[in-house]
């Protein structure tokens, strides 16, 4: 019925259903020929997975007998001269590891002193190879013994021995034990038996155990003798092995003719023993692997429709999933068991010491480096309770409280952390180690592992280091010492250099007097900023220089810098323009002084290097941000430029574009490098671009926060940078002045009638305070629009003033009174200190009257006026110049008054009187400088330092060194001449 059906289709249909039934059987035997390779290859893999399990159990062995072997060496029992006890511990140990067929201690002299084979005691074994070997290197020994002629393989047993030392360290004699060839034959059965277990696993014909010369050490039993004409070194799957390689190879037996599947692999063998790397040969039938696949192809034959096809693959898939488990569960099972030995070994090599103990804190695990850290052998300290062994007295209280605790709780102070604690030797000495603790949890049961490390050295080193870091800061606090006395001792020179000058210009000289007077102040200048620049680069190396944040006026600071930059611009053919674009916001907050520093230092380099057209300074934002934009500054000219070569350079120290003996242009190279570091200190960038002869552009980027008013406080800074005094030589006019309320503090008379002179035939109000008590009665008792305080003075220091009179006000709930610190000491804290006591602004010594009359000006403008004082109008004419002849009739009051010193001075040498001399020191220190008598005041200042040291040899010889200046100054000598 089927066929007539078929034979009725269509022709296109019948060639359809043909095609697909051909199809299908075509599909038949290139099924059974993936089926085939597929099979051949796990046969394959099984037999290299066999051969190479062996390899590794048979290490595993080796290595295991030979721990054995110096585990038994180390026994104490050893170095007694006690045969029967000896005897009764090999014994013991025949009992414990049955697989040694003898156990034998050696003497020296080569007799067998105790063996579980009574018959070998007191047999000589001098002669014997093992016992030559092993009298002369203290390393355990390994040694093959083949028997020859065997059936089952040449190999006879192994023999282990080593030395066992006294407590002396001498030789005192071997143990020696031998394993019998079938311990090692059953190891290698045991194994390829557990991989013939599975049913679709092919079974393993036989197995080969070659020496590394070639010598059938093992046979399985299939092959009990190996016959005389079969040469396995020829073998493929030898020389593969002989290479260290692991794997199989189709190859037939010369021996038998038959088609096998051999594995092959190569035991590791034992430290410097190359005889023990034995090759592993694992052989299966090919033809009965295939057998199973000639029975399935009848099957399929004789079925032969293409219903089956679909069932075929299933099957093939089931089939290939379950080989495919089956490898991965014996590679699995192999790579555990060598994890295991590799973590076992891990252990024993680690560097640091690895300990395990119970839940009772008795110790059940004690690694190779525990014995070299705390002196206590494996079989010593196993069994024993760690409190007994490395825990110090002072800390077992806490130990056994801690392991108390953890079996209560399950919880401990000390667990999963890594902490340092002292740690027992076995000899008593306790010493530092690093300790982390981890419970384990297994079966039910807690262990706890503990990893020591020993760090003695680290110890030590970190005390060097610490003891080296000291005395760096040492060092670095003499050296802004010292920087900070230089400060004061260049200070007080140019302080009357440049009072002098000042004077000097006031007054009525010649033209060729007035060009030197003008050379001079210059000079002094150019020194000044040469000092304050080599003191903020000391600053900043000595991380004393900070940034601060305060409010500011940007359009107010521009202008000042404007008009600072102006005076430098006279006599120049230098236009100089300053842009602002409109969407800058003026009233910022951050670091105004230093931000006005950059800028100063940019445009008069920019103005030095330029000798006609134009600097520009534009200001605009760089990055938009409405709290914190980032303003760019860019600093142009079109003077001499910067070289290509030193465009990388140009940022540091002593770096000058203009160099050389032939150089034009002045100046240490210092600015540039200051202004870099300032940027970077508040968090900004300055890059520079520059071609010779077109000039220069310096792009300055820095964030500022923008702030809604400003406090009453300067805008820059409360440290005021006052004009260049050197450009002051004509009398410009400025705003006049308003009337003031002034008081000076300074324990000098001296001081007050030289800012009397100051402040002569102006609207200005002066009193005086010459201690601090004085002045904390006159603001109580009077309100100032401003205040000079001197810091140093005897008694209540300037310090202390500051506070005290901010604490009077703050408790009247009064304003507080602007105070300005006075003090040639502009490089160590007294800047800091000041405001922290409460002054509003500081000025570094040395002044001029104009300077000290433009800060006056400053504060007065900041202010508001009351409403019955009359704030002249700008036309009105400026302030007088100082009366020659006043300064005349101070400087000849100072001298006599410096006369009258020499007998207080001798006086108070007579009586050590230390602290009189350092107060006439400072006193003339401060004031000889504004009088032009620079030499005194360097007396000055190495009196108050002499008094400081106590130093007597020295206050004398400066005692007479000032005589020797007031001898020709005074008016008497002239007189009487």
């Amino acid at each position: 019925m089927m066929w007539q059906r078929y034979l009725g289709t269509s022709l296109i249909r019948r060639i359809v259903i043909g095609l697909i039934v051909g199809l299908a059987l075509g599909l038949v035997p290139v099924t059974l020929l993936l089926v085939k390779q597929e099979l051949i290859a796990r046969a394959g893999d099984t037999v290299a997975l066999g051969a190479a399990d062996i390899a590794d159990k048979l290490d595993m062995v080796l290595a295991e007998r030979l721990g054995d072997i110096q585990a038994f060496s180390r026994a104490p029992v050893l170095n007694q001269p006690d045969r029967e006890r000896i005897t009764a511990y090999l014994d013991h140990l025949k009992q414990l590891y049955p697989m040694y067929q003898r156990l034998s201690v050696v003497a020296t002299d080569g007799r067998v002193l105790a063996s579980t084979d009574r018959a070998l005691q007191g047999t000589p074994l001098s002669s014997e190879a093992w016992f030559r070997a092993i009298a002369h290197n203290p390393q355990p020994y390994a040694e093959i013994v083949q028997q020859h002629h065997h059936a089952g393989g040449s190999l006879g047993s192994v023999r282990f021995a080593t030395q066992f030392v006294g407590t002396t360290g001498t030789w005192q004699g071997a143990i020696m034990t031998e394993v019998h060839e079938q311990v090692f034959r059953t190891f290698v059965t045991q194994t390829t038996h557990r991989g013939n277990e599975s049913s679709s696993q092919p079974e393993i014909a036989e197995f080969l155990v070659l020496s590394p010369t070639g010598d059938v050490l093992l046979t399985s039993d299939a092959h009990p003798a190996a016959p005389s004409d079969r040469n396995p070194v020829r073998l493929p799957s030898t020389v593969l092995a002989d290479q260290g390689k692991t794997g199989y190879v189709e190859e037939v037996d010369t021996g038998s003719g038959i088609n096998a599947l051999t594995g092959f692999a190569r035991m590791g063998g034992l430290p410097h023993e190359p005889e023990f790397q034995w090759r592993i040969l694992v052989r299966a039938d090919r033809s009965a692997v295939l057998h199973s696949i000639w029975i399935l192809l009848w099957k399929l034959i004789g079925i032969g429709t293409v219903a089956l096809l679909p069932l075929l693959g299933l099957l093939y898939r089931s089939w290939r999933q379950q080989l495919a488990d089956e490898t991965r569960a014996a590679i699995a099972h192999r790579a555990m068991e060598a994890t295991n030995t590799r973590t076992r070994k891990i252990i024993d090599i680690a560097l640091d010491a690895v300990i395990t103990i119970d839940h009772q804190g008795v110790i059940t695990g004690w690694n190779a480096q525990a014995e070299q850290i705390f002196g206590w052998t494996v079989e010593e300290a196993l069994g024993q309770s760690l409190t007994d062994t490395i825990i110090p007295p002072s800390y077992r209280e806490a130990h056994e409280r801690g392991i108390r605790l953890h079996r209560e709780t399950g919880q401990g102070p000390v667990l999963n952390q890594r902490i340092e604690v002292s740690a027992r030797h076995r000899s008593g000495r306790e010493f530092p180690v690093e300790l982390a603790i981890t419970p384990i949890h297994l079966d039910g049961q807690t262990e706890f592992s503990a990893f020591l490390r020993d760090i003695t050295e680290r110890k030590q080193t970190e005390e060097d280091l610490r003891r080296t870091r000291t005395a760096a800061e040492s060092a670095n606090r003499m050296k802004t010492e010292f920087l900070a006395n230089m400060s004061h001792e260049l200070r007080t020179p140019l302080n009357a250099i440049i009072g002098t000058s000042d004077l000097l210009l006031k007054s009525s000289l010649t033209p060729e007097q007035r060009e030197c007077a003008v050379m001079g102040q210059r000079a002094s200048q150019a020194l000044l900023r040469l000092v304050d620049d080599l003191l903020d680069l000391a600053k900043i190396e000595a991380g004393t220089l900070r940034v601060e944040s305060s409010p500011f006026d940007l359009t107010e600071l521009l202008e000042r810098t404007r008009r600072l930059v102006e005076l430098r611009q006279r006599g120049k053919d230098v236009a100089l323009h300053i842009d602002i674009a409109p969407e800058v916001p003026t009233l910022l907050e951050g670091d105004g002084f230093r931000l006005q520093q950059i800028l100063l230092n940019l445009l008069g380099n920019a103005l030095k290097f330029t000798e006609q057209g134009s600097v520009s300074l534009i200001l605009s934002i760089a990055q938009a941000d409405p709290r914190r934009p980032l303003l760019q500054f860019t600093v142009s000219d079109t003077g001499i430029g910067i070289p290509a070569n030193q465009l990388d350079h140009i940022f540091g120290r002593f770096t000058q574009v203009d160099s050389g003996d032939s150089r034009k242009y002045g100046g240490a190279g210092l600015g540039l490098s200051i202004c870099k570091q300032l940027v970077d200190m508040m968090g900004g960038t300055i890059q520079v671009t520059s071609e010779t002869g077109k000039g220069s552009t310096f792009t300055v980027a820095l964030p500022f926060s923008v702030t809604a008013a400003l406090s009453g406080t300067p805008a820059t800074s409360d440290r005021l940078e006052l004009p260049d005094a050197a450009a002051r030589n004509t009398p410009a006019k400025t705003q006049a002045a308003v009337p003031l309320t002034i008081l000076l503090i300074d324990d000098s008379p001296e001081t007050g009638q030289l800012v009397s002179l100051y402040l002569k035939d102006l609207p200005y109000q002066l009193d005086l305070a010459g201690s601090g008590p004085a002045a904390l009665q006159q603001c109580q008792a009077h309100r100032y629009d401003l205040v000079f305080l001197d810091l140093q003075m005897p008694g209540m220091d300037g310090y202390a003033t500051a506070e005290a009179i901010r604490a009077w006000e703050k408790a009247q709930g009064l304003p507080p009174m602007p105070i300005l610190a006075l003090t040639a000491d502009v490089l160590n804290a007294a800047w800091e200190r000041s405001l922290k006591a409460g002054c509003t602004g500081f000025i570094g010594k040395p002044f001029s009257q104009t300077a000290f009359l433009e800060t006056i000006s400053y504060y007065a403008n900041l202010s508001t006026a009351p409403p019955d004082r009359k704030r002249p109008s700008p036309a009105d004419s400026p302030p007088p110049l100082m009366d020659e002849q006043d300064l005349d009739r101070l400087r000849e009051k100072f001298l006599h008054n410096r006369r009258l010193d020499l007998e207080i001075l001798a006086s108070a040498v007579r009586t050590s009187d230390w602290a009189t001399i350092q107060t006439i020191g400072h006193r003339m220190k401060g004031l000889a400088g504004s009088y032009g008598f620079t030499e005194i005041g360097a007396i000055g200042t190495a009196l108050e330092d002499a008094a400081h040291r106590r130093q007597l040899h020295r206050v004398a010889a400066e005692i007479h060194a000032l005589t020797q200046i007031l001898t020709p100054l005074d008016p008497a000598q002239d007189h009487a001449a």
